[in-house]
Order: C-alpha cells, then structure tokens, then sequence
C-alpha cells in the first residue's frame, strides 16, 4: 500500500471513530437529561473543532507517519498516550465552559467515558487498517525492495527475518558487499565496476 494511500485511509478511519466518539460523548453529555444546560450546546461547530484538535494532536504525535515495522502494540500506546494527553486538555476545556454556563461538576468527570471511546474506537480503526496492510504483505503486495550492506553473519540473520516476516514489509533484493564493489543478489547479479 502507498504512502499516500495508508494516509487517505487513517484519515477516513479517523474521522469516522473520532466522530463516532463525540457523538456517543455528546448524546450522554446533553442528550441524556443527566446535565441541565440554560442552552443547549450545539452538535456540529463543536465536533468539527475537535476533530481538528484530535487531527493536530495526532500529528504532533507521529500518528500519521509511515508506519512500517512499527507493531501493532506500538500504535496502540502512541495512539493510548495521544487520546489520553487531549483528553487532559479538554477536561480543562470542559471545566472553563462548565463554569461559564454554570452546569453540575459531572459534566466534567464524563470525558473518562469519551476518553474511552477515543483509545477503543481510533485503536479499532487502525487496528483494521493495518490487518489488511498485513494481509497485503503477505501476498507480496506493497512490499519495499531492500538491499542489505554486508555479507556476515549480521546481514545473513537479517536476510533471514526479512525472509521469515513478511509483515514487516521488505522485499529482499540482494547483498552489497564491501570487497571489489561486488553485489549478490537473488538474481545473482555482479554489479559492474
């Protein structure tokens, strides 16, 4: 899969979880009658400022970077550490509007349940997106052509985990070696001097 195409899908996954969340977050919120509002906050002009904010949160993060050889363990906490850094944001944020419309003091402990939602859902979304990136690899299909440098006992173990997971997206293509300029590759190409 491409660069540009990984990213276009992170997007669209994103801003399906992301929204998904704040309306779960804003039926409980408002919707549900356990907070009164003098006026009741609108739904739309907020839930596209926060995925602006979750976009520029998750940017800052690395969370749409290439992500090979990256594990899927390794995303969930970048994506655990992100949602929960700008949940503690908003909590502030929340406080100051809950202070100005004078609602109850629970209004602001229910960014846990959106917090929640956040890490589950954004986690999901990647989650299905690098399983197909995965299956992708595995029939070949995406994988970065590699040149390993050296020919020891080093680079014949990483011609072998190359060889052995596919899913971390590599292509082996051959050994440079450093004697004589001379290249082995699958091909058995000697690279001319």
């Amino acid at each position: 899969m491409s660069r540009k195409k990984e990213l276009i899908l992170l997007l669209f996954f994103d801003f399906f979880f992301m929204n998904l969340s704040w309306g779960i977050y804003y039926y409980i919120r408002i919707e549900s009658g356990w907070i009164k509002f003098a006026n009741t906050p609108s739904f739309f002009a907020p839930m596209i400022v926060v995925y602006v904010y979750w976009l520029l949160i998750f940017s800052i993060a690395g969370l749409y970077q290439h992500w090979y050889v990256r594990s899927r363990f390794d995303e969930f906490s970048l994506v655990f550490k992100s949602v929960s850094t700008g949940c503690v944001i908003l909590f502030f944020a929340i406080y100051v509007d809950d202070y100005v419309h004078d609602a109850k003091v629970i209004s602001r402990f229910l960014i846990f349940i959106y917090w929640f939602f956040m890490v589950m859902f954004t986690s999901y979304g990647r989650f299905l997106i690098r399983g197909f990136q995965f299956s992708l690899f595995e029939k070949g299909i995406g994988l970065r052509n590699t040149l390993i440098v050296g020919t020891g006992q080093k680079a014949t173990e990483l011609f072998e985990m190359i060889s052995e997971y596919p899913r971390l997206g590599y292509k082996f293509i051959g050994m440079i070696s450093n004697e004589e300029d001379q290249v082995r590759s699958s091909y058995c190409v000697r690279a001319k001097g």
